[in-house]
């Protein structure tokens, strides 16, 4: 039986059937992801190798395999431009991996994190490939179940991408091994909470398996993040916290942002309904809604009626709305997909799109010039995300400590400072103005919420050991210039960057970041670190919290030390 603490860097320059590692990116309790060359068609890859927990029985490692072969082969199907395809899976000498390409690009929370949120057109530009890949996914039987801003990327060919059809799924504890929780339906195989919590459908949360209508609540969160800059609830720390959507409705958009159209405030309420059958019944509807919701004139009689919200039922609003829905698709379609039942056969009229300003897709755009250097996207599964993790390239050595990222700049949110040091950036964020909804017969060649630009390069000392575009909840390893010890930058999910040697003080073994539990884990005799608290041990047998190393954050979003 394998043990479940193994340590990534033991499998560099080994072979997996056509893949052979290269470089270790990063680590979780129970998977590491490797940039791995494949032999076979000589290109370069993401690999992610999982360490099954060492309490599995080998029935319930059999499953594992078993469902990896099985979920693999329905989505390495998948075909289409927007969708991130799963290269392959396998097993080799006792070990699975599943393989993703190594592309380049930002993902969608990063966007949202420099920009603040989004202008109603700049979210239509990201809805539109969303809801075609959606779509496509739903018809050939496939559900996402882990829609999310940190699952779409705009690649380096600045097209949106949706990413981990599935995987939930794949890395889900429940159907391959017990597990002693009221939520076994929501914990990945290695006891961890599934990823996107947050956008679980109440449905789901419940036990229902996803389908598209979970998919479709997950997307009307999504709109109302990127209209907002936050989700309509608190962030999930514990499976607890989970209740919210099933107890409550989600606000309308205009309480945080009171520019939003009540067309708009409506379409999201109407996708994100808590009972299924009464939401919004595809994507290719919702993406359709929310475009004729942007450009629908806005009168006096509207605004009035608009302060009511839709778990009132106004009238005229939900008239308008269901209008609108039903030139869309027909009774048999929404029967279909309100019991998750995938119905190619069924062709949705298709209305005439609505003209869009010109200038809207390359405000969208404009955000990946601003959003500094492309970044290596890597496709992993359970602790190490189930998700795209975002490394910066390459950069001298270095070494950390406490940080808060001050990246987003949007009056809906409030960075509150981290339980340590909090290093300002070199300059002060650039204000932004929200524009005012007017009212209007045709497409408005509407002012748009300010991309900001790129700072000016600072003067700054120190070597560059990181960027503020990595992603949350991940580590990388670096040299400490001031000594050249062995250390690690970590994103943690509060938002600061931290960085500690990573040398345990118990014997100097090395420690790596476990995103599961958000520590800093001693394989080797089990002392675990909270790098939140200053390193502090709360495992022993250290007892001595971790050498802290002191980082800055600059301006053009380098991270330094010394």
């Amino acid at each position: 039986m394998r043990v479940a603490f193994i340590q990534g860097e033991h499998f560099i320059g080994q072979t997996l059937g056509p893949y052979k590692l290269e470089r270790l990116v990063g680590q979780g309790q129970w998977n590491a992801v490797y940039q791995a060359q494949q032999q076979t068609q000589s290109r370069s890859v993401l690999l992610t190798l999982f360490f099954l927990p060492e309490t599995y029985s080998v029935s319930a490692r059999k499953r594992f395999i078993e469902r990896l072969y099985r979920e693999g082969a329905i989505l390495v199907k998948l075909n289409h431009p927007h969708i991130l395809p799963l290269l392959d899976v396998g097993d080799h000498d006792g070990y699975t991996y599943a393989v993703t390409p190594l592309i380049a690009g930002h993902s969608l929370a990063h966007l949202l994190n420099h920009q603040g949120y989004f202008s109603p057109e700049q979210a239509l530009e990201v809805v539109k490939p969303l809801a075609e890949a959606l779509n496509y996914a739903h018809e050939t039987g496939v559900t996402h179940g882990a829609l999310s801003a940190a699952n779409v990327i705009f690649d380096a060919d600045k097209q949106v991408r949706l990413v981990r059809f599935g995987f939930n799924r794949l890395g889900g504890i429940q159907g391959i091994e017990m597990a002693s929780s009221p939520y076994p339906h929501l914990l990945s195989i290695a006891s961890t909470p599934l990823t996107g919590l947050e956008y679980f459908a109440p449905e789901v949360i419940q036990g229902a398996l996803a389908n598209p209508l979970a998919d479709i609540y997950a997307t009307g969160l999504l709109l109302f993040e990127l209209l907002t800059g936050k989700l309509p609830f608190k962030k999930v720390n514990s499976l607890d916290d989970v209740q919210q959507q099933i107890q409550f409705d989600v606000p309308a958009p205009s309480s945080l942002r009171p520019d939003i159209s009540p067309y708009i405030d409506l379409v999201i309420q109407q996708a994100t309904k808590r009972d299924p059958t009464q939401r919004i019944q595809t994507a290719d509807q919702l993406a359709r809604a929310f475009e004729k919701a942007l450009y629908t004139p806005i009168t006096h009689s509207t605004l009035q009626s608009g302060q009511q919200t839709v778990a009132q039922n106004n009238g005229s609003m939900l008239d308008w709305l269901n209008q609108e829905l039903s030139m869309q698709t027909d009774a048999s379609a929404s029967a279909a997909f309100a019991e998750g039942i995938t119905a190619s056969s069924i062709k949705i009229p298709r209305l005439q799109r609505t003209a869009k300003p010109a200038k809207s897709r390359r405000q969208v755009l404009a955000l990946l010039a601003t959003g500094g250097v492309a970044t290596a996207a890597v496709l992993g599964l359970g602790s190490v995300g189930m998700a795209y993790v975002f490394r910066p390239q390459p950069s001298p050595s270095s070494s950390v400590t406490n940080v808060k990222n001050p990246a987003a700049i949007t009056p809906a949110i409030s960075n509150t400072p981290g339980p340590t040091k909090v290093v300002k950036k070199d300059d002060t964020p650039t204000s932004q103005t929200i524009p005012q909804a007017q009212p209007t017969t045709a497409p408005p060649q509407v002012a748009q919420t300010p991309v900001p630009t790129a700072p000016p390069t600072p003067a700054h000392t120190g070597t560059v050991i990181g960027s503020t575009s990595m992603a949350t909840n991940t580590a990388m390893d670096f040299t400490n210039p001031a000594n050249g010890d062995a250390s690690t930058l970590i994103h943690l999910p509060d938002d600061n960057f931290v960085a500690y040697e990573t040398a345990c003080t118990h014997k100097r073994v090395p420690v790596y970041y476990d995103s599961g539990s958000h520590t800093l884990v001693c394989p080797a005799h089990g002392a675990i670190f909270d790098p939140a608290q200053g390193g502090k041990a709360i495992q022993g047998p250290a007892t001595r919290p971790l050498r802290t190393v002191t980082i800055h954050i600059n301006a053009d979003g380098t991270i330094t030390t010394g």
